[in-house]
């Protein structure tokens, strides 16, 4: 098990803790209220994130993990954040969910987004890029490992 393995354990750890979280719960099932299908929840869901939580960086050297109800209070997290906190979202109503992580140089994995199951197919919701379509996806990475949660 290398550091990335362990960091994944310990997402999944506050990924199972949110999904269970009645309050986490509630308020999957108001965003995606009256919604048919799991797209159309997928839609709430990320329109939802993007109005309430802000993406920022964190500053070099620092590497914390924002519970998603704390992170919903906050309203700003990093990658790791919201990939938290649209997964437990989307777990919470359902929707089966993986985690991407990627490698722009082989070495340093930097970068964490979750994929969400529609149509059958795992798609990715990757909402710290403003420029990227819904299911668009970063391009430019040598690397990639998927998770399960």
């Amino acid at each position: 098990m290398d550091a990335l393995d362990v960091r994944i354990t310990q997402l999944k750890k506050y990924y199972q803790e949110a999904v269970n979280n009645p309050v986490i719960r509630n308020l999957a099932k108001r965003i995606t209220s009256g919604a048919r299908t799991d797209l159309e929840k997928v839609l709430r869901i990320s329109s939802w994130v993007k109005k309430n939580i802000r993406y920022q960086k964190e500053p070099p050297g620092v590497d914390i993990i924002v519970p998603p109800l704390r992170l919903i209070n906050l309203g700003v997290g990093d990658c790791e954040d919201l990939c938290l906190v649209v997964s437990s979202l989307a777990g919470a109503v359902g929707i089966p969910t993986k985690w991407k992580v990627i490698s722009q140089d082989g070495r340093v994995w930097r970068h964490i987004y979750p994929l969400v199951r529609v149509g059958g197919r795992f798609r990715p919701i990757d909402l710290t890029v403003p420029s990227l379509p819904l299911f668009g996806e970063v391009r430019g990475f040598i690397k990639s490992r998927v998770y399960s949660v």
